[in-house]
């Protein structure tokens, strides 16, 4: 007997309150019958159909595409909230996102965003289109980091069910993990082992079969199989019946037989090592034994370097195609013109027995900015690096509009087309598309280029001006920002809801989080300017390149003269921060950058600075534990002494300077600073459990499991990783020892002591 609406809600609420925190960053919407009904159009667009029920194309009041699944399942209610809790416990670029749900009497449905090109099932055995060993990797990459994500949290998550069907495409073919019907939160279910074995013929780990035990290796070999129909092309199952492809394949393999006559003939010419070792990799995931497996992470880190071998072949970096013989020519010809620090330089052309020309570049080591912004090397970059890559992109642009003889539009402007040397400068690639100009504008039949970048006016008249190029490098640019990836599906959206949140002065809304909590909000709204400018639909009403390029430019320099000031002036009890300018004491600066941080005066700390409040006495500051206006949020105040007044001074400025800089969940957080007194006083955020010193030496002593210490360092770790690659001067230490890392409750691990830093 199904369960009661109300009672349905009462098990997700339930759920909800012991486990569903969402890690999300979005809201899970809860919709109604009716809201479903005007969402599909009455079910109007039927797009899937399985044992479970039918999927249905819909269309969100924001215009957002989105896939609505109708469960027909009868007495399914418990393992309806049981998935959704499960699914709202992720957050992953290569995970399909949740954002709805309805849970009326008959009428369990899941609102879904919408993947446009199918699933891996369609394109590998449905499509013929071909597909290189480039976008294999990539696919099986995206899907291992999404198993690795889910494997790592806190409460493991287990899929249960990979295969192609579940794994769906992006227009840019990137992979998404979709169906959590018969996913397992470890610590819900509170067993490794069930009687309930459920799974996909031919996906299935035996083990599970056998035996019922539930284990993160369950997915590790169905991601095996999964990875054996990605290089082969071959099904695993037909019509419900197995083939022998997998016992076939490790046979083969176990007897040190070549498996090249399994591969799919579109990639058996790839370089052999790089196929021997995936296929080594699908023989380990596909192991019997239960141990022998590898883990997840094992799987991307080999993954990451079997890509990174293969482009370091040579085979793909030095050569860029394009669908007709004659672009390879123009870009021949508009590289050979060019000469420009933020142009991809070329260094050779050689011509090839079938006449195709080979175009050699150098290299750039970071990959494109989409890898940075969006792809497995995503990087974390603050408001100067992005603003520095978006500078010189533009006055490479400029260059070609503006300062050769004949115009050269790029035509193809947007991340993929953007490089990165090791110090983050860009170099512009990707001519393929581009055309030589002899006059301002011209119309052209042919149109072309991506469709998320492309100008709309270029798109609908076939006008080709220099403007079209600022069009896309304003999508760009909105990118850097907001590391949202542009996509065709939303092509026109993406803009449109920049451009809305900009009018009712709401961009705060739409910028990375990385971005906005941390940097010159002044700076960001300036940007945004740009960018309303660049993608304004009036095309004569968009600036020229070399325009937006100086414009970048003094942002720069204004940010850069932002941190020789030091914003200081009390607050008021009110809460507000207010500024005033620099704060010296005997004729030089102290600090160079307060980067919100509060300023308090002396008074207000006073009634901490007592000595029954004192936690810590160090050699050169002593540490009190207190309050601050009646909250009762604990904070920890650094007092420096006197004790080498001139070194101290210095020191103290070091670190507020470099606190004030750096946030991070790894990292103490600088709350304010008084600057009354000669040697500045910091206010902490407080971290309960003492430093790791205490914990395994000290009085405070306390068992340690390996997963908490595997945790701490990985975190402590992942903090000085962001200190040395997040902002464009790395940040050094100097003095990483146990003393320095504290501990919140949770174990969670933060760095301090940058004094030497």
């Amino acid at each position: 007997m199904d369960l009661p609406e109300n009672k349905l809600a009462d098990l997700i609420k339930d759920n909800e309150k012991a486990m569903w925190r969402p890690v999300n960053n979005h809201n899970i919407t809860q919709f109604t019958q009716d809201d479903i009904l005007r969402i599909t159009k009455n079910h109007g667009t039927l797009i899937g159909k399985g044992g479970f029920g039918e999927v249905y194309q819909g269309v969100l009041d924001n215009g957002s595409l989105v896939a609505v699944k109708k469960y027909i399942q009868k007495n399914y209610n418990e393992g309806f909230a049981k998935e959704l809790i499960v699914h709202s416990h992720i957050n992953h670029k290569s995970v399909v996102r949740l954002l709805g749900y309805c849970a009326e009497e008959n009428a369990l449905m899941v609102v879904t965003e919408f993947i446009s090109k199918g699933n891996l099932s369609e394109l590998l055995h449905i499509s013929r289109d071909p597909i290189s060993l480039a976008t294999r990797l990539s696919i099986a990459m995206e899907c291992a980091e999404a198993l690795n994500y889910m494997h790592s949290m806190y409460q493991p998550i287990i899929h249960g069910d990979i295969k192609p069907e579940n794994i769906l495409l992006d227009d840019e073919l990137g992979a998404k993990l979709a169906d959590f019907g018969i996913s397992r939160l470890l610590s819900m279910d509170r067993t490794q082992y069930t009687k309930n074995v459920i799974g996909s013929i031919g996906y299935v780990d035996p083990e599970f079969i056998l035996k019922g035990r539930i284990n993160p290796k369950n997915d590790v070999c169905s991601f095996g199989v999964v990875l054996l129909e990605l290089i082969t092309r071959k099904r695993i199952c037909e019509n419900g019946i197995c083939t022998d492809l997998t016992e076939n394949f490790m046979k083969a393999f176990g007897k040190g037989k070549k498996v090249r006559d399994m591969l799919d003939s579109e990639i058996v010419n790839a370089d052999r090592k790089i196929l021997n070792k995936v296929g080594k990799l699908i023989s380990d995931c596909l192991k019997m034994n239960f141990n022998e497996r590898p883990d997840m992470k094992d799987v991307v880190q080999r993954l990451q370097m079997l890509t990174k071998s293969y482009y370091e072949q040579g085979k793909e970096k030095t050569t860029q195609w394009s669908l007709r013989g004659e672009q390879k020519i123009n870009q021949d010809n508009i590289t050979t013109s060019n000469s420009h620090s933020t142009l991809l330089y070329k260094v050779d052309c050689t011509q090839q027995k079938n006449d195709i020309p080979v175009l050699v570049f150098e290299f750039a080591s970071k990959g494109s900015l989409d890898d940075i912004l969006h792809g497995y090397n995503r990087t974390p970059l603050n408001l100067d690096v992005r603003l520095q890559i978006a500078a010189q992109t533009a006055r490479g642009l400029a260059y070609m509009h503006s300062e050769i003889t004949t115009t050269i539009l790029h035509g193809d402007v947007r991340p993929d087309n953007i490089l990165l040397s090791d110090d983050f400068v860009p170099k512009i690639s990707g001519f393929g598309l581009s055309r030589l100009i002899a006059q301002d504008r011209q119309y052209t039949d042919e149109i072309s280029g991506h469709t998320s970048y492309m100008d709309p006016v270029y798109m609908k008249t076939g006008l080709l001006t220099s403007k079209s190029d600022v069009f896309s490098f304003g999508i760009v640019l909105l990118e850097l920002i907001t590391r949202r990836k542009a996509s065709s599906r939303d092509s026109t959206l993406f803009p449109k809801d920049f451009l809305d949140a900009y009018t009712n002065n709401e961009v705060i809304q739409v910028v990375d989080p990385e971005m906005a909590i941390t940097e010159n909000i002044e700076l960001l709204y300036s940007i945004t300017e740009i960018i309303a400018q660049c993608v304004n639909l009036d095309v004569d009403q968009r600036p020229e390149m070399t325009d937006v390029a100086t414009h970048l430019y003094m942002l720069i320099r204004a940010n850069h003269q932002s941190d020789q000031l030091l914003e200081t002036q009390n607050i008021n009890h009110d809460g507000n921060r207010i500024y005033t300018s620099n704060s010296t004491q005997n004729n030089s600066p102290i600090l160079e950058k307060v980067n919100s941080v509060w300023v308090f005066k002396k008074e207000e700390l006073k009634p901490i600075l007592k000595n029954s409040n004192l936690i810590g006495k160090g050699a050169f500051a002593d540490i009190y534990k207190g309050s601050i206006g009646g909250n009762d949020q604990p904070v920890a105040v650094k007092k420096p002494n006197s004790m080498g007044f001139l070194w101290i001074k210095e020191k103290t400025t070091d670190e507020i300077n470099i606190q004030s800089r750096v946030i991070h969940e790894n990292i103490p957080k600088l709350i304010g600073v008084c600057l009354e007194d000669d040697i500045p006083i910091m206010v902490f955020e407080f971290v309960s459990k003492g430093s790791l010193t205490d914990i395994l030496h000290g009085s405070n002593m306390m068992p340690l499991n390996l997963d908490v210490r595997l945790q701490i360092a990985a975190q402590t770790a992942w903090g000085l990783a962001y200190m040395h690659s997040q902002i464009t001067m790395k940040i050094l230490h100097g003095d990483v020892r146990p003393d320095n890392i504290l501990l919140s409750d949770d174990f969670v691990p933060k760095i301090s002591g940058f004094g030497l830093s």
